[in-house]
């Protein structure tokens, strides 16, 4: 492996360049934010798990927090089986949270042959976020309920695309 493939910089260090591009260069966020890719790239910095987006991940986080408390809740009733009108909601809603464009509705709401959902596919969000919400585990018990295992398939896959 080279040198230049193995380097790597941290998800903050790249949002303290953007914020240092507007702040001091009084550049637009978009022109930040292609600058700080360029000049990372340009040093062989591998930006593979970086999000460039500049999405603002705090927001992003509270609603996959959200949905995950909701999915947690649906899923840990021992009980009865997992509501499941309560665990689509919640795995619709961390799928729209993992996105940077609003889902539309009507496909997201869409049922697919065999009861699975359709999920949006420009998935960018911190993976670490949800394995600290326990959102894998949740996803792992639905697995197990017939009528919910092929939504949080999906939902999985949704979660996992183009994630960083």
């Amino acid at each position: 492996m080279s040198a230049l493939a193995s380097k790597r910089i941290t998800q903050k260090t790249f949002d303290e360049c953007v914020r240092e591009n507007v702040e001091e260069f009084e550049m637009e966020k978009e022109e930040a934010l292609e600058d700080a890719v360029k000049q990372f790239t340009s040093q062989g910095v591998d930006l593979t798990n970086i999000d460039t987006s500049g999405r603002d991940r705090e927001v992003q986080q509270r609603s996959v927090s959200e949905a995950l408390e909701l999915l947690k809740g649906a899923v840990t009733t021992r009980e009865s089986p997992p509501d499941e009108a309560v665990c689509r909601q919640a795995m619709l809603d961390l799928a729209k949270a993992c996105t940077n464009e609003a889902p539309n509705e009507t496909e997201i709401n869409e049922p697919l042959e065999g009861g699975g959902v359709r999920m949006e596919k420009n998935v960018t969000v911190n993976q670490s976020v949800i394995a600290m919400g326990k959102g894998p585990t949740c996803l792992a018990a639905l697995l197990a309920h017939e009528p919910l295992c092929e939504a949080a398939l999906d939902c999985v896959a949704a979660v996992c695309r183009h994630s960083v």
